[in-house]
């Protein structure tokens, strides 16, 4: 109840005024997201789940039928979305064997985000994208951040995002730490046969 209340607060917060670049969030909306088959949104405990069932608003970015890319309701850098599977998964340490190309599609999504919204950025390779690790997570919900231009970026969050600390993770990192390279490369292989 009380990480709801939080999230409420600062969603609310966030649409008046940006800490990180003193502009004014996008609009937030509350709708309801399709769920995947055999997904139900009422078993996810955590604030993400009541944003994909509709009862919480967020700026949306992105959204394919298994996943979804929403602006961040505290910004650490000009551009910052989190991407999350609708499917509840809890953290990078709970990911199983199956969960590959789900992870290949939020980081696919991430990069999407980046070309559209940030394409300078893109081009200059000035993006992170990266996962939290437990405990040091604040959503018990699988997210991960989508973070450009990183050089406009400033303390505490430099160090809140760091890729070299035991608290954050890039995601090239995570998928070579949980898979091998001919399962990655086989599967990134059959996403682009799919497209």
């Amino acid at each position: 109840q009380f990480e709801l209340w939080c999230f409420t607060m600062m969603a609310f917060l966030s649409n008046l005024q940006c800490p990180c670049t003193g502009k004014f969030h996008h609009e937030l909306k509350a709708l309801y997201h399709s769920p995947p088959p055999n997904v139900d949104y009422t078993t996810n405990p955590t604030v993400f789940g009541r944003i994909l069932e509709g009862s919480l608003p967020c700026a949306p970015l992105d959204e394919s039928p298994t996943a979804f890319a929403f602006r961040d309701h505290r910004p650490a850098a000009p551009l910052h979305g989190l991407v999350i599977p609708k499917r509840y998964v809890k953290s990078i340490r709970t990911l199983s064997s199956e969960d590959l190309n789900m992870l290949l599609e939020l980081q696919e999504m991430g990069l999407d985000v980046v070309k559209r919204l940030a394409p300078e950025a893109y081009e200059n390779k000035d993006y992170r994208l990266c996962f939290h690790v437990p405990p040091f997570i604040s959503v018990g919900h699988l997210h991960l951040h989508v973070l450009a231009p990183v050089s406009e970026m400033k303390f505490p969050f430099t160090t809140k995002f760091w890729t070299g600390a035991i608290w954050c993770a890039d995601v090239e990192d995570v998928l070579k730490s949980h898979w091998t390279e001919e399962e990655l490369l086989e599967a990134r292989q059959s996403a682009a046969d799919l497209i």
